[in-house]
């Protein structure tokens, strides 16, 4: 049994196999960070840091591969101080298509990789990276309070991406219908990018777009900071900057 210690805590990785068939993936977390791979060998297996009084359970239930962590520690013993290192939870999996991925975190980073479609993803975060590289046929919904969100090479019908604090960077992106941006503060690149409308309304930080095509229309504002095009286009331009 492979054992890691973080922060002078004693974490055994775990393995749990999966023998049932699922369409769908949620997890609900506090503190790891969390990475989807594909399967060598077709069987489903999820990785967990654990320990004592942090264990996982991992189930199918409603067609459903559901990661809940069961947590028995005292609050003051969730205190501990910052690292760059988090415990990890990784999810290898036998298909590259599945219908729903839903995570909710508090803190981690989550990475998806292009091996991955799906007809919807939900993700949200309280302080944590999401790194997106998988296609969706319906809506792409990523919330991070304190962390940043990258997509890129991927299509989706809408892409709704929001980040308190942190930067936004989405790249080769064909979208049917809306991408819709929300900061509060943190910069906002977009690269290489066609859709129907382009969304955006931020508080604090500047936004920055190349090769830019919308059908319809750029609806931008921002309270604090510059909005800049290099080669775009749309029917309609809305552009509302205070300072």
């Amino acid at each position: 049994m492979q054992k890691v210690n973080i922060l002078g805590t004693d974490y055994v990785i775990l393995t749990h196999k999966i023998s049932e068939d699922f369409d769908s993936i949620s997890i609900k977390n506090d503190t790891a960070d969390v990475i989807l791979m594909p399967s060598d060998d077709g069987i489903c297996k999820v990785i967990c840091y654990e320990h004592q009084k942090k264990k996982y359970s991992v189930n199918v239930s409603d067609n459903t591969l559901k990661l809940i962590p069961v947590d028995t520690r005292k609050w003051y013993e969730h205190i501990s101080f910052f690292s760059f290192e988090n415990p990890k939870i990784t999810l290898f999996l036998p298909k590259s298509q599945y219908n729903t991925f839903t995570a909710h975190q508090d803190t981690g980073n989550i990475q998806i990789p292009k091996d991955f479609k799906f007809n919807s993803l939900d993700i949200s975060t309280s302080t944590g990276n999401v790194t997106n590289l998988a296609s969706v046929t319906e809506t792409v919904k990523i919330k991070t309070s304190t962390g940043n969100i990258k997509t890129k090479d991927i299509s989706a019908k809408n892409i709704d991406l929001s980040v308190s604090t942190g930067k936004v960077t989405a790249a080769n992106i064909i979208a049917d219908g809306d991408i819709k941006i929300n900061v509060s503060t943190g910069k906002t690149d977009l690269t290489d990018i066609k859709c129907k409308n382009i969304i955006s309304n931020g508080d604090t930080g500047s936004m920055s777009l190349k090769n830019v095509i919308a059908d319809e229309k750029f609806s931008i504002k921002r309270s604090t900071g510059n909005v800049n095009f290099d080669g775009c286009d749309a029917a309609e331009l809305f552009i509302e900057t205070d300072t």
